[in-house]
């Protein structure tokens, strides 16, 4: 399986103009990918090359846990270079989120 990632030591460029369709689409696509699984195909391996050319396998479900938790690395990169700006970082933490992410503002009852 290519994945189409690049060695570690590169930089991607940013993306301009409709950046934010592009990244809601690739949003959209993992939902729709992982809700179409089915609970079998979570543990079906997967053969892959790694960006420095070496052979991987993993289970379905395994790849998808490892993009939740590479995107969750660069949130914290980011917001610990935030705080040596200095500035104040948005929360990252899990149960902030959950807590705060459907909430209705008070003005708005």
């Amino acid at each position: 399986m290519q994945h189409g990632g690049h060695a570690g030591a590169e930089r991607a460029r940013p993306l301009a103009g409709g950046a934010g369709s592009l990244v809601y689409r690739l949003h959209r696509w993992y939902i729709d990918y992982a809700d179409g699984l089915a609970p079998a195909a979570h543990d079906e391996e997967v053969d892959f090359l790694f960006v420095d050319g070496g052979k991987g396998r993993m289970r379905r479900g395994d790849m998808l846990l490892h993009i939740v938790n590479h995107k969750n690395y660069h949130r914290g990169f980011v917001a610990d270079m935030l705080y040596q700006v200095p500035a104040t970082p948005p929360v990252t933490d899990l149960p902030v989120y959950l807590r705060d992410a459907h909430r209705e503002p008070e003005n708005a009852r």
